[in-house]
C-alpha cells in the first residue's frame, strides 16, 4: 500500500496539536484487509495520538457492532514503559452520538503517560476505579500497565462504548495480565463497590454544576480505605473550576506531580485565588501571571495527587 505525507506543510495549534493528510492507493485486493497506521516521535513530553476516520460498509459485521453505538474513530495511544514492551491502547471513539463523553481527552492521555513512566512493583495488587471513564482508555491502560483490578465507571449511556473498548483491548490480549470491570456510576448516587487503592479521573472538572456530585462521590470512595489516592489530570476550561479546587482543598491534602499546577482563568484575582494556586503547587514567583490575564484555555494539562485529610 502507497502513502504520502508532506510533512514539511505541518503545523502544530496553540494547543500543541497538528493535523496533516496521507493520502493512501489502496488496490482492490488489498481492500478487506486491515490497515495499521502509527505514529511515533522522539521527543519525550509529546504524546502521540493517531486519529483514524474509519466507515464500514454494508456488508461488514464486525464484533464491535453488537455494543448498540456508531462508532466515528479509533486512536492508538502508546507509550514507553521502561525497558518493557510499550504500551499500547487502542480505543474506538463515539464523539457524534455521545458527544464529549465519546472521545479521548488530553488529560486521560497524560495521567496514562504518567502512570506508565512509573515504577509500581506491586502493581498486581493494586484496585483501581477510573471516575467519568468516557471510551475507558485510562482505565484499560491501568490494565495493561499491569494493576490487577481496574473498575472503569461513566454514566449508563456510555457504559456501551467502554465495554467495547475493553472488547477490543481483549482481543489484542492488553488485558491478559489485570480484569477490567465496566460499572455504572452517577456522582454522588450510584457508585462501584469496595476499597480502592487508587481513585483516577481526568478532564472531570468541566461543569461547575457538577462540582460537588463529584466531589461527594471523591469522598465516598476515599473513605473507603485509609490508604486511598487520588490521582487526576486537569486542564483548565471554565472560570469558575477554581471552586472545584476549593471544594478538594478543604477535605484533601493535595499535591502537583505533573505540569505547572492551576492557572486559573480568572481575569482579578484576589489573594485567596492566588493563595489556592500556590498550595496546589503554582510557583510563586510566578502565580500572578498564571492567574491573570484574559480569560482562555490553558495551554497544559497538569497531574495532582490527593490523599483525604484526617479529621474527614
Amino acid at each position: 500500500i502507497a502513502g504520502s505525507c508532506d510533512a514539511t506543510r505541518v503545523e502544530f495549534s496553540e494547543h500543541g496539536r497538528l493535523t496533516t493528510t496521507v493520502k493512501l492507493d489502496i488496490p482492490t485486493s488489498q481492500q478487506r484487509k486491515l490497515l495499521q497506521l502509527r505514529l511515533s516521535t522522539d521527543q519525550p513530553d509529546i504524546v502521540p495520538v493517531l486519529t483514524l476516520p474509519f466507515n464500514v460498509g454494508p456488508s461488514s459485521q464486525p464484533f464491535y457492532a453488537d455494543f448498540g453505538v456508531q462508532f466515528t474513530c479509533c486512536r492508538e495511544l502508546r507509550f514507553s514503559v521502561g525497558e518493557n514492551s510499550p504500551l499500547a491502547v487502542r480505543m474506538f471513539e463515539a464523539s457524534g452520538s455521545l458527544g464529549i463523553a465519546g472521545k479521548l481527552w488530553d488529560g486521560g492521555a497524560v495521567l496514562l503517560k504518567y502512570l506508565a513512566s512509573q515504577p509500581h512493583d506491586q502493581r498486581a495488587s493494586f484496585r483501581a476505579v477510573e471516575l467519568g471513564a468516557g471510551t475507558g482508555a485510562l482505565g484499560i491502560g491501568c490494565c495493561g500497565l499491569g494493576f490487577g483490578h481496574v473498575v472503569i465507571t461513566d454514566l449508563e449511556e456510555v457504559l456501551c462504548q467502554i465495554r467495547a473498548n475493553v472488547a477490543l483491548n481483549e482481543r489484542i490480549g492488553l488485558l491478559r495480565n489485570g480484569q477490567a470491570t465496566v460499572a455504572d456510576c452517577t456522582w454522588g448516587r450510584t457508585g462501584p463497590d469496595g476499597a480502592f487503592d487508587l481513585i483516577l479521573f481526568a478532564d472531570c472538572v468541566y461543569d461547575p454544576d457538577f462540582y460537588g456530585d463529584l466531589l461527594s462521590a471523591l469522598l465516598g470512595l476515599a473513605k473507603r480505605s485509609q490508604s486511598a489516592r487520588v490521582l487526576w489530570a486537569h486542564r483548565h476550561r471554565n472560570p469558575e473550576d477554581y471552586r472545584f479546587f476549593q471544594q478538594m482543598h478543604e477535605h484533601f491534602s493535595s499535591r502537583l506531580i505533573q505540569g505547572v499546577g492551576p492557572r486559573f482563568l480568572v481575569p482579578e484575582p484576589d489573594e485567596q485565588v492566588v493563595a489556592l494556586a500556590v498550595a496546589f503547587g503554582a510557583d510563586p514567583e510566578r502565580v500572578a501571571e498564571a492567574v491573570s490575564g484574559p480569560v482562555r484555555d490553558s495551554a497544559d494539562v497538569s497531574v495532582y495527587e490527593s490523599v483525604l485529610r484526617s479529621a474527614d
